[in-house]
């Protein structure tokens, strides 16, 4: 069984749900999260992105639209698409990370996408449309920040935060 996630892109009154399956928790979907958002911040995210004109629904197809697999994908000829498009939160996830656009078309600027974490527990009673959610918020900042909590403290020591542009 995985470790599900959902992505809440949301910039102005636009808002776009993303969901993945599996590797849900920070060390996975996380760091798959920030190594996008950083591609996005630097130079759009390829072509899909202008980064002087970011916007929620950019950002949002930069996540769904990356297919860069992990170092241990053995699966080949197979296009590695973690993350889906979906209508709304699901009711199986254990984390949300909320990406949220500041200036919704605005110019990137470092501090436009922040990027919230939250543990989340659903608690369900005889009727499965009565639940309760429980969140806990792990984690709130900037993209350069988040690419230090989802990668460790240790990160930045070895060089690795230094090169994606994070100061200690």
């Amino acid at each position: 069984m995985g470790t599900r996630c959902n992505v809440k892109v949301t910039g102005g009154k636009n808002t776009v749900w993303i969901y993945r399956h599996w590797d849900g928790y920070p060390e996975g979907a996380g760091r798959d999260l920030y190594t996008i958002l950083r591609s996005v911040g630097r130079h759009g995210g390829g072509n899909r992105v202008h980064p002087n004109n970011l916007c929620a629904g950019d950002v949002a197809a930069a996540i769904v639209g990356w297919t860069e697999p992990p170092k241990d994908w053995h699966r080949e000829g197979e296009v590695y698409m973690p993350f889906e498009f979906t209508e709304a939160e699901h009711r199986d996830i254990e984390y949300l990370y909320s990406v949220r656009v500041k200036r919704d078309g605005g110019f990137y600027d470092g501090r436009t996408i922040t990027v919230t974490v939250h543990a989340v527990e659903y608690h369900y009673s005889d009727d499965y449309e009565k639940c309760t959610k429980k969140k806990r918020r792990l984690f709130s900042g900037t993209v350069q920040e988040f690419g230090v909590y989802v990668h460790g403290a240790d990160w930045i020591e070895e060089g690795v935060g230094a090169e994606a542009g994070v100061a200690p």
